[in-house]
């Protein structure tokens, strides 16, 4: 069997692609080939070589992207800026296509459509996969490395995905540098930051990301696949929105009480809201509770689950 994700990263973020990477890590255990096409622009190399297959505008040259799916089994598209009718077209294109289904929330019959967002509406389609225990990690947040819970806050690691597309890596940092305690801050941001006690780096793979996570005492960061990481390490985190796409998962981490959220990025109270919370989060009994209610939800299994479950679905609705 032969796999083929359709995705994008770039201007849109890049929760897609590392979530695609996580399901083809456990598909990798199960011996099955898998290979990526994609559609950006970034110059950042995410994927191996042996992974990547095609880099085009798979949106638009639709007839070369049917001509390539066709020697796949199975085909995984993970985006939200598809149409409707193009992932219709897929559909009859493809032996079995599969839809990560967790925005648009669309009705398609004879696809497997996959949602793990915490509390997201279930049986919209007839085939689904839902429930958060399907969520698929990164393979280097596998593990069961858990981060320690200090008495104060000494350092900080400030991240938005990669994009950070309304430079709010810049604005936090210059909230904590006029905080009286000297925080040593760790961003990741495309432009240098220069500010006391701030170490700036443009890029880190997930490994370097996971080891920020653990010998830090605090994350910033927005919503998205990055909560469910950050949920499996037990690492208490202050949480931002940047764009109406994050939302949901921000609204579930928060009722499950393993987020502090502090608001929109575009709130006009977005300095004062940032402050009151972190004064909230300062409390290393409040810090205990996030991370404890974070780690009972997540436990890093959920790509190998949710493979075999995708390999279950395709032996079950093998065609004759």
């Amino acid at each position: 069997m032969k796999a083929l994700f359709l995705t994008s990263y770039g201007d849109e973020g890049y929760g897609h692609i590392f979530r695609c990477i996580a399901i083809a890590s456990a598909l990798d255990q199960f011996r099955v080939v898998n290979k990526f096409l994609i559609s950006t622009k970034d110059r950042r190399k995410i994927l191996s070589k042996n992974k990547l297959l095609h880099n085009f505008d798979w949106y638009n040259l639709k007839k070369k992207t049917f001509n390539i799916i066709k020697k796949y089994d199975l085909v995984i598209v993970d985006s939200i800026i598809i149409k409707k009718i193009y992932l219709e077209e897929l559909r009859k294109k493809c032996n079995y296509l599969i839809y990560i289904n967790d925005y648009h929330r669309w009705k398609i019959n004879n696809i497997l459509h996959v949602d793990w967002t915490l509390f997201s509406k279930k049986k919209i389609n007839k085939i689904e996969i839902n429930n958060h225990i399907y969520a698929p990690l990164r393979k280097e947040f596998w593990s069961k490395d858990k981060v320690k819970i200090r008495k104060k806050i000494k350092r900080i690691f400030i991240f938005f995905g990669g994009a950070d597309i309304h430079n709010l890596s810049y604005k936090i940092c210059k909230i904590i540098s006029n905080f009286k305690e000297n925080y040593l801050v760790t961003v990741i941001a495309k432009k240098k930051i220069n500010f006391k006690n701030t170490k700036c780096i443009k890029y880190m793979n997930a490994k370097n990301i996971k080891k920020n996570i653990l010998n830090n005492d605090l994350v910033i960061t927005s919503g998205g696949q990055t909560l469910y990481e950050l949920a499996n390490l037990g690492a208490p985190s202050l949480v931002v929105s940047e764009t109406k796409y994050d939302l949901e998962d921000i609204n579930a981490w928060q009722r499950q009480k393993s987020i502090i959220y502090f608001g929109k990025w575009n709130t006009k109270n977005f300095t004062e809201n940032f402050k009151e919370k972190f004064k909230d989060i300062k409390s290393p009994v409040i810090r205990h509770k996030l991370s404890k209610n974070g780690k009972k939800i997540i436990d890093g299994k959920g790509a190998l689950r949710l493979v075999k479950e995708i390999l279950k679905y395709v032996r079950n609705h093998s065609k004759k």
